[in-house]
């Protein structure tokens, strides 16, 4: 996919997933080489969210959120 296409140009690429999910993080690791983060703003506060986006940037050129249902 596009997230493993740019880590093999030499991007650092960070996957990201709207909602709960614990499969596809997963899979935006093995693609990415990065943890993949889950973003839930239903069960999450505001501030957690901010620190968890925060966080994702910090050691990526690129964070890419998969939304709901792919």
């Amino acid at each position: 996919g596009i997230l493993r296409a740019l880590a093999r140009r030499g991007l650092k690429v960070r996957g990201a997933k709207s909602g709960p999910d614990y499969i596809d993080p997963g899979f935006h690791t093995a693609a990415t080489g990065l943890s993949g983060v889950n973003l839930d703003s239903w069960a999450m506060p505001p501030a957690l969210l901010n620190a968890l986006a925060g966080d994702a940037t910090q050691d990526a050129d690129f964070v890419f959120l998969e939304s709901a249902m792919g």
